[in-house]
């Protein structure tokens, strides 16, 4: 099986991930007690997002994890948030490729830390077409998908290589051509 990030693991064998997210939030004084968890900081408190990332690169992450785990357009959006304004929020101030890594749709309460809610009626790679086309580049699944939801993801990026462009178009927004 073909590795896309093989050459680079050929020259760097590790990769070193930040640490958990939430848990530094929390630690330096955010509330999370919101069905949006710690995407709620990308709202009230983004200066505080971005010193937690800092501090995970300067004690040698080399990758970070990002505060839209329960962000999404949906749960903007029932925050009365737009969906222009909700991909601002899950882009943030960053040119690096975003990554979509969604859960199944439903919703996660921190408080009983339990899911509840349906799973989103819309089958998971028209999703992933929608991420792709909002600047995701590196698309996967979270708590509750499935290989199932995984597969779907892999069968639109084979359309897009056997028709250059129908879907996971190369036309998507990216950094360097988002207004």
């Amino acid at each position: 099986m073909h590795s896309p990030i093989g050459p680079f693991l050929a020259q760097w064998p590790v990769f070193v991930v930040d640490g958990a997210l939430a848990t530094e939030l929390e630690r330096r004084g955010a509330d999370l007690a919101d069905p949006l968890w710690s995407a709620k900081c990308l709202l009230e408190r983004p200066e505080l997002i971005r010193q937690v990332h800092l501090d995970y690169f300067k004690a040698g992450a080399d990758v970070a994890t990002t505060a839209t785990y329960q962000a999404s357009f949906e749960a903007f959006g029932r925050r009365g948030i737009g969906s222009d304004d909700a991909a601002r929020l899950m882009r943030g101030q960053t040119d690096a490729p975003l990554i979509a890594y969604p859960n199944s749709g439903e919703c996660y309460d921190p408080g009983p830390k339990r899911w509840s809610g349906a799973q989103s009626g819309r089958p998971f790679g028209e999703w992933a077409d929608a991420w792709h086309q909002a600047g995701a580049r590196l698309i996967g699944g979270c708590c509750r998908t499935t290989p199932q939801d995984i597969h779907a993801i892999g069968a639109l990026r084979a359309q897009s290589s056997e028709k250059c462009g129908s879907r996971f178009s190369k036309n998507a927004r990216t950094p360097s051509t988002q207004s």
